[in-house]
């Protein structure tokens, strides 16, 4: 987030150093997408020009061979149980479930909500239905009515988990 005065020119400095910084890693990217949140992100150069904004969020996404998300595997379904979050994930093609037991497991998953789950998180293994169940406790700030959380069902959960970065050889694809 970039804060006037300037904000845009600001957030397109940065847009420059980010790229700078992946080409002195040798990091190779088959996309890379800037958006401006504040600016351009829906509309692109198609936006109407206006004066020098109050605040400009840079978002980056880059795309490329060697990670890829939980999407391109699985889909995922999730609820709760009180304070426990419910996901499940069910692989695409079956030659996906090695994919999906390999990397994603209970601690991936546990570290990708980060400070949201609270204890702790475990995985079930469902190989006759190329699925995994995750339990994610103290997920969902006391679950239910007592909840102040937007999602106190976790029923976005499953699609947060999607967006999960995981390691893919391209034989795997």
């Amino acid at each position: 987030m970039y804060s006037w005065p300037q904000a845009l020119e600001k957030a397109e400095c940065a847009d420059g150093i980010v790229r700078q910084r992946l080409r002195q890693l040798g990091l190779a990217f088959d996309c890379i997408e800037t958006g401006y949140l504040g600016v351009n992100a829906c509309h692109g150069p198609a936006a109407a020009p206006s004066g020098d904004r109050p605040e400009v969020e840079l978002r980056i996404g880059v795309r490329g061979q060697d990670r890829a998300a939980v999407e391109r595997f699985a889909h995922c379904r999730s609820g709760d149980e009180g304070d426990i979050a419910n996901i499940g994930v069910i692989a695409l093609q079956d030659r996906y479930y090695p994919i999906l037991l390999r990397e994603v497991t209970a601690e991936r998953v546990k570290a990708f909500f980060g400070a949201r789950v609270k204890g702790r998180a475990e995985r079930d293994e469902l190989p006759n239905l190329g699925a995994l169940n995750f339990l994610l406790y103290e997920a969902l700030g006391g679950g239910g009515a007592i909840s102040l959380r937007v999602d106190a069902q976790a029923k976005t959960f499953a699609a947060a988990l999607l967006r999960m970065e995981i390691d893919v050889d391209e034989h795997e694809l």
